[in-house]
């Protein structure tokens, strides 16, 4: 019964664990869509997420913070360049549908 249960847990974890690493391609896909038609100097890059749990605030220097949010949220940054500029957003995505609910700057020149 001991080994059911721990087989199950470490089974469910697994699964758990795959929703969240599959949530960057789905959010790299959705991104991209997006941004059709932008002429970018090289392809933007996306990072891994962090998870914000609701109620926090992720900071954002020079800009206002992301945050809070009554659920929690990964949080993705994207770095690119677009016509000799560079710039870095937020994308705050529903950990639950990976859809992207929010794109806000963190920095651009």
């Amino acid at each position: 019964m001991k080994k059911s249960l721990i087989m199950l847990t470490v089974m469910l974890s697994s699964l758990s664990f795959a929703s969240t690493s599959s949530c960057l391609e789905s959010v790299t896909d959705q991104y991209l869509d997006s941004s059709r038609g932008t002429r970018f100097d090289y392809m933007p890059s996306i990072n891994e997420d962090v998870l914000l749990e609701a109620g926090s605030i992720y900071e954002i220097r020079r800009q206002a913070d992301a945050g809070p949010f009554a659920e929690d949220k990964f949080i993705f940054k994207v770095t690119g360049s677009i016509h000799s500029g560079w710039f870095s957003n937020a994308i705050i995505v529903n950990p639950t549908t990976c859809d992207i609910e929010k794109i806000q700057e963190i920095d651009s020149e």
